[in-house]
């Protein structure tokens, strides 16, 4: 799985464009992906910009939409400190609070896990997944059979792969070092 960057200055936003410099990191990184089988990409702007840049034709998953953010979508964290601290507090120490009155991280924990079952059944080989890092951090979680309080733990970097495997009896979270 691979996490669109934020859009410039906004931290809860998923509809802008990816920056040029953050297109030319893709291409570079397209280089090194591996041959895929299936690729899905989060029903955003950013996540079809990111897939394009990666050269992978990509089927739109609802299950891999960033979480909605509500009326704080489009501001930056600086903003939101400002505008409802307790707010951002309960959102960074409870997996169950809904951010600005949009989707918990549970329940978007939930929805990827989901999406993970689905892919077990009915996927074989090697998927690549475009997504964001709400996404990708709820990916990590049910691949290590956490809850969704881990998640708060986990800081996802965009344009860098998530590595998760599925060997039929379970999912793990591989490291994605340099080779040696």
């Amino acid at each position: 799985m691979i996490a669109a960057p934020l859009s410039a200055g906004v931290r809860f936003s998923t509809s802008g464009s990816l920056r040029k410099g953050d297109i030319v990191r893709a291409k570079k990184l397209s280089l090194s992906l591996p041959r895929c089988a299936s690729s899905f990409m989060a029903p955003s702007h950013s996540a079809k910009e990111l897939a394009a840049a990666l050269s992978l034709t990509a089927s739109t998953e609802p299950a891999l939409a960033e979480a909605d953010y509500g009326a704080w979508t489009g501001k930056t964290l600086d903003h939101i400190l400002r505008e409802d601290p307790s707010g951002i507090a309960r959102w960074m120490s409870d997996p169950e609070a809904c951010p600005g009155g949009g989707t918990s991280l549970a329940k978007l924990c939930d929805s990827v896990g989901h999406w993970m079952e689905r892919l077990v059944t009915g996927s074989s080989g090697t998927i690549i997944a475009v997504s964001h890092v709400g996404p990708a951090r709820a990916a990590i979680v049910n691949a290590i059979g956490g809850t969704p309080s881990i998640g708060l733990r986990i800081d996802v970097t965009p344009l860098k792969p998530v590595l998760l495997t599925h060997d039929t009896n379970r999912w793990a979270w591989r490291s994605a070092g340099p080779e040696t």
